[in-house]
């Protein structure tokens, strides 16, 4: 970033919760900062639950949630340093996005009802591929705010995806617990943590779609 566009240190700026405050003055992208919210908080699911969901549903041992875990951080490796760059190129950014966000809805529907052991693997790479949205998310959000407040919007989405981390990981253990070992739920369902990662997903699906045509039909 050029010394021109760099603003000040601010230490007020610094305090998380106050940078809440500044994504407020992103109005052309609030929606787009809420979708974004809303799929960093399902994307818990997999760190979160996933040692749990596998071993409760398909009784996995240790070693093999360990490679598959391997296994999930190796595609994301190979997604972010290759597949998005081939599909920024090809379809632009929203298109990108909205990809992902159809990638990712599938992947957790099928996780979230899967029944057999061998489906997990080809779901996983599924649901990684689905990660390009989040590249996606970030450089839409990017190409319309100033140049002089990429710093404000990229610390503010920082803390915001900070945010979801403390959140997440408690709440779908929790929807987990309460669906596998609680024997006040008439509902016995591991599945239940990924079920919510659809729903959030879908909600950001609708909302980065009809920010993308209203963008265009401003643009005709």
């Amino acid at each position: 970033m050029e010394k021109s566009n760099r603003r000040k240190f601010e230490l007020k700026r610094a305090n998380p919760f106050g940078a809440f405050k500044h994504l407020s003055k992103f109005p052309t992208i609030i929606t787009l900062i809420v979708a974004m919210f809303f799929v960093a908080v399902a994307g818990h699911s997999m760190p979160s639950v996933w040692a749990y969901f596998t071993i409760e549903k398909f009784n996995l041992s240790v070693e093999l949630i360990g490679y598959s875990l391997a296994f999930l951080g190796f595609l994301s490796i190979i997604v972010q340093s290759w597949l998005v760059g081939i599909l920024a190129n090809r379809f632009g950014d929203d298109k990108m996005t909205i990809f992902g966000l159809l990638f990712s809805i599938t992947g957790y529907l099928l996780i979230a009802f899967s029944n057999v052991e061998w489906l997990l693997f080809p779901v996983m790479v599924i649901n990684v591929i689905g990660n390009v949205q989040r590249t996606g998310f970030q450089s839409v959000m990017s190409s319309q705010v100033a140049k002089s407040e990429q710093g404000k919007l990229q610390g503010s989405l920082s803390s915001l995806l900070g945010l979801s981390t403390i959140i997440a990981p408690p709440l779908l253990t929790m929807v987990f617990t309460h669906f596998t070992k609680n024997e006040n739920s008439d509902i016995y369902f591991p599945g239940a943590p990924y079920l919510i990662a659809v729903l959030l997903t879908a909600v950001s699906f609708i909302i980065m779609v009809v920010n993308y045509k209203k963008r265009k039909k401003t643009i005709i």
